[in-house]
């Protein structure tokens, strides 16, 4: 592919994902982004649902536009629980616990089923800013487990969670 032909799939991606301009970017999820000028890859920072700012010599990742548009596009439906499982993969695993039990009633809603999701909801309003922080630093990797024996009161089933952290910060989470 040549140069023009790939500016031309990133204008075409670019015109159809809302994005942010926050700050410069080398490189995201596995993409290499390069600033060449002001009209090519310059300073995309906001992309599929993600923000990305770097603050000094670490890089801040969080979802605040997703996030709000959970909170102002959906109605109370199914899909909401669906865009929270997104969310809670990705970027929020302080959510992961609570968003799975909520999706645990998702075939057939209950009144107690919607306050959950709406206490996610609150949650999410409140601490929507929350971010991933990658801190450039020496190495340091930390890996948590935890488990129990049939405590879950409805199917007497088991529990485990996992949070692997790099430098402080999670990159994968487990519930």
């Amino acid at each position: 592919m040549d140069e023009s032909e790939a500016k031309n799939v990133i204008s075409n991606i670019l015109d159809e994902i809302q994005y942010e301009c926050l700050s410069e970017i080398n490189h995201f999820i596995g993409w290499g982004v390069e600033k060449k000028n002001k009209d090519y890859l310059s300073e995309i920072n906001h992309f599929i649902g993600w923000g990305v700012e770097r603050k000094n010599k670490d890089y801040a990742m969080h979802q605040i536009a997703y996030i709000q548009s959970i909170l102002d596009e959906y109605e109370m439906t199914q899909a909401k629980v669906g865009s929270l499982l997104y969310l809670s993969c990705g970027n929020r695993p302080d959510i992961q616990f609570a968003v799975n039990a909520c999706s645990r009633q998702n075939k057939s809603p209950t009144q107690v089923g919607w306050k959950c999701l709406k206490n996610i909801l609150r949650y999410l309003n409140g601490t929507k800013d929350l971010c991933l922080l990658f801190k450039k630093s020496d190495l340091e990797i930390k890996i948590y487990v935890d488990a129990d024996y049939a405590t879950d009161v409805e199917t007497r089933r088991s529990r485990t969670g996992l949070a692997v952290m790099i430098n402080g910060c999670p990159i994968l989470w487990d519930s």
